[in-house]
Parts: C-alpha cells; structure tokens; sequence
C-alpha cells in the first residue's frame, strides 16, 4: 500500500487522487497511519461485504438452534440417500 504523510497530502493531492484511483492509499502521520484513502466504488463494495448475512462458526461455537437446523439437515440427506 504506498503512503503519503499529511505534508504529502496538501503538495501533492493530484498524485494521491490518482494512487487513490488504483488502490487504497495509507496517510501517515508521525510514521503511523492513521487514514485510509480509497475510491468511493472500493469502499462501496467492501461495505457491501460487510452486511453479508452469512455467518462461519467453529464447531464449538455454533449455537444449539443452528446445531439443531443443521443435524436434521444432515439427517434428512443421509436418509435420502439410503433410499437413493
């Protein structure tokens, strides 16, 4: 990810509107970072992932009413298969 400090940012606003076109750009402050600069169809879409329904679980994380949904899933397609 290339950097830019904020003396960077007020010089050289048209290089980092372009490197910002391409790829997020970190702006440092001090040598820590502390903003990130990217396209507005790039943090469209990485917002967008974010309200993603879809849950992961660790097997022992998941909770007992899904445990439950997800056994008698399994349930019904091994019996369909025995039948198969």
């Amino acid at each position: 990810m290339q950097v830019f400090n904020f003396t960077e940012l007020a010089r050289n606003w048209s290089s980092l509107k372009h490197a910002a076109a391409r790829a997020p750009v970190a702006l440092a402050e001090r040598r820590k970072t502390r903003f990130i600069l990217m396209a507005v169809e790039d943090f469209e879409a990485l917002t967008a992932r974010a309200k993603d329904p879809r849950q992961a679980f660790k097997l022992a994380d998941v909770p007992d009413d899904l445990a439950e949904l997800m056994i008698e899933g399994l349930d019904r397609l091994v019996a369909e298969a025995d039948h198969a």
